[in-house]
């Protein structure tokens, strides 16, 4: 396959502002590189290369091409009208940097799928889920499930990102059972112009981790940082 470019306008400003790649932004979270910054455009033709030579130029491939390069990496990403084609990880936003290695594991897993299918990506954000549950709380019972991990939790983050991860376990938990009819969750998880529930099922994973990960670890780091006698007044009026 044989692609050449010609530029397009610049994207309408007037666009979402979230850092989403999305086809026509011109700044997002770069699918190459994770960083947010500046995109250009440019559109593609895309031709078919045959053993024997080119095809003709009237055999082009059907639909809208284009590429975005990065200002900050100057890697090239390419869409098929409004879906990343490559790299298909770049849907969704990159996993948290302080999310433990077997659950960050399976979100990128989740997102190098969820181009491809839905069904697929929402299933592994949920094994990820119960995975990054596990290692935050190593007390629970060895035979909790997935709904009762998330209540354990519940009391120590915001009300909206428990009602978030419990999407999260039910979506995940609709999209094994591939036999039967999708029910009107999964079905609103699969619809190709409801975006933004997939992308809040992997921000909210990244969100737990900032909430019960980096937030206490940065602020048991400051905490370090106060004066000895500071701290042993305030550990003494714990205690009274």
């Amino acid at each position: 396959m044989i692609m050449s470019m010609s530029p397009v306008p610049e994207p309408d400003e007037g666009l979402p502002t979230n850092n989403t790649p999305g086809q026509g932004k011109s700044a997002f979270d770069c699918p190459r590189c994770g960083a947010f910054a500046h995109q250009t455009w440019q559109s593609l033709q895309v031709r078919l290369s045959g053993g024997l030579g080119d095809y003709d130029d009237s055999r082009l491939v059907s639909g809208c091409w284009s590429a975005s390069r990065c200002a900050q990496c100057k890697e090239w990403s390419t869409w098929r009208e409004e879906r990343l084609v490559y790299p298909a990880a770049g849907i969704v936003s990159v996993p948290h940097p302080q999310m433990p290695g077997e659950a960050k594991d399976l979100y990128e897993e989740a997102r190098e799928v969820l181009g491809i299918s839905r069904r697929a990506g929402t299933a592994l954000a949920r094994a990820s889920l119960e995975r990054l549950l596990r290692t935050l709380d190593a007390d629970a019972p060895g035979n909790a499930n997935l709904e009762m991990r998330i209540e354990r939790i519940s009391d120590k983050i915001p009300e909206p990102l428990a009602q978030m991860l419990t999407v999260i376990r039910v979506a995940g938990n609709s999209s094994l059972h591939v036999k039967d009819m999708p029910d009107d969750l999964m079905v609103f998880v699969l619809d190709p112009d409801e975006t933004e529930v997939v992308d809040m099922i992997f921000e909210s994973i990244n969100e737990l981790v900032e909430e019960l990960i980096a937030k206490p670890t940065k602020v048991a780091n400051l905490y370090a940082k106060v004066p000895e006698s500071i701290r042993s007044r305030i550990e003494q009026d714990k205690n009274k």
